[in-house]
């Protein structure tokens, strides 16, 4: 469901800018987001249902509920307003003491986040999540004691911050007062009835650029020169190294770009991974042009799709890579977001210069150190590969890709 919700709100994202394209109908955005909630009883599991909970339950434990939104889109137009729409669904019988709203100080993995961890195997600073609890953002809206139905939040400053990248965005948290399960209890993501999932309604200061886009891969997989027979595409991450016994993995990965034409300018092409694991090993990743066509769900080291061979095993590809820039990842990079400007590649593909057949990852360190990168089935959408496109079609017309 989660993987749903994140390519979801690329679309919705999307829609938002072609409505204001075609006459400023809407100035709304509806993120769709990760969200989950935690329980100190049980300290190391995740909570993930219907519902998220604040308060404490019958132990005496905390209840908070975590959500994230993803504001990419509105990094060049900023925040003119942003309201936080909440279905809360038990009925008046806790205390009136208000919840409070907190931002987030780490990053946390939807369905790995508890009260001991932000993901697997990495603790939280302070036991049930690290919060700036500086700045409450909850106001005095709803409370134990609130009845049934919608509660809207002004989050504008947190959200504007986020946006501007004055703040990291791990999202924000829920916490309240109330013993005894009789905190608020609000409707999920994974709420039966969809209408009642929770919203985040953005006003931009400006138009949302009519340039901008993000794409999510088609496709993407890797293979391995030891299992030369097995492709691996429905795996959460991307890789590129050498095992122990020099054996090579590679990844692949594709974008549909059959939305733009030849005629428009392209502005950029920026691929951004999202590497997760520290290596010792300083060997650098290179990204290649795949020169012949492969089957997702069927690429392998030795064929690019079932009964079809490569040319050359491990994969065809043009053997000039993407320059080395500061930004590229070594094996032994931080975690981090890295960029990859690919508008060269893109410009060919749209013209019809050379075939959009993907690109290759390689990264030759040995001892099954290299690079591992998120791939399009992590859990946590945010996370996920994705191709931002800056474009103008002929006339000035806005690209849209679905």
């Amino acid at each position: 469901m989660a993987k749903y919700k994140g390519k979801l709100w690329i679309v919705m994202a999307i829609l938002v800018l072609v409505t204001i394209a075609r006459g400023g109908q809407t100035n709304d955005l509806y993120c769709l987001l990760n969200d989950q909630w935690i329980e100190g009883y049980y300290a190391g599991s995740a909570m993930v249902d219907t519902t998220l909970r604040t308060g404490y339950d019958n132990a005496g434990t905390l209840l908070r509920s975590f959500l994230k939104f993803d504001l990419r889109a509105f990094k060049s137009a900023g925040v003119k307003s942003a309201t936080l729409r909440l279905h809360k669904i038990n009925d008046s019988v806790g205390n009136a003491s208000y919840m409070t709203i907190h931002r987030v100080t780490n990053d946390w993995t939807y369905g790995q986040c508890s009260y001991n961890n932000r993901k697997t195997g990495v603790a939280w600073v302070t036991l049930g999540g690290d919060l700036d609890l500086s700045t409450n953002y909850g106001g005095s809206v709803v409370s134990g004691a609130s009845p049934l139905g919608w509660y809207e939040i002004d989050i504008t400053d947190l959200a504007r911050k986020w946006a501007d990248g004055s703040y990291d965005n791990y999202g924000m948290a829920f916490s309240h007062s109330g013993g005894g399960w009789t905190g608020p209890k609000f409707d999920s993501s994974r709420a039966t009835d969809q209408s009642f999932i929770p919203e985040l309604r953005v006003e931009p200061r400006t138009p949302v650029a009519e340039d901008w886009t993000v794409l999510t891969p088609e496709a993407d997989l890797f293979y391995d020169e030891y299992y030369d027979w097995i492709c691996w595409s429905t795996e959460t991450y991307l890789k590129a190294q050498r095992n122990n016994a020099n054996a090579a993995a590679r990844s692949l990965i594709r974008f549909d770009i059959s939305g733009f034409r030849p005629g428009g300018t392209l502005l950029s092409a920026t691929l951004m991974l999202y590497k997760y694991n520290l290596e010792p090993r300083s060997n650098p990743t290179y990204l290649y042009r795949v020169t012949n066509s492969w089957v997702n769900g069927q690429a392998t080291w030795a064929s690019r799709s079932s009964g079809v061979s490569w040319s050359t095993a491990g994969g065809d590809y043009d053997p000039v890579p993407i320059a080395l820039g500061g930004s590229l990842p070594y094996a032994n990079s931080p975690t981090n977001w890295y960029a990859f400007d690919v508008t060269e590649w893109m410009e060919d593909w749209i013209n019809g210069t050379s075939v959009n057949n993907g690109i290759l990852i390689i990264n030759d360190a040995g001892g099954n150190q290299g690079p591992r990168f998120y791939s399009s089935d992590y859990t946590d959408a945010v996370y996920r590969p994705y191709l931002e496109v800056e474009y103008h079609l002929p006339g000035g017309t806005l690209i849209i890709i679905k």
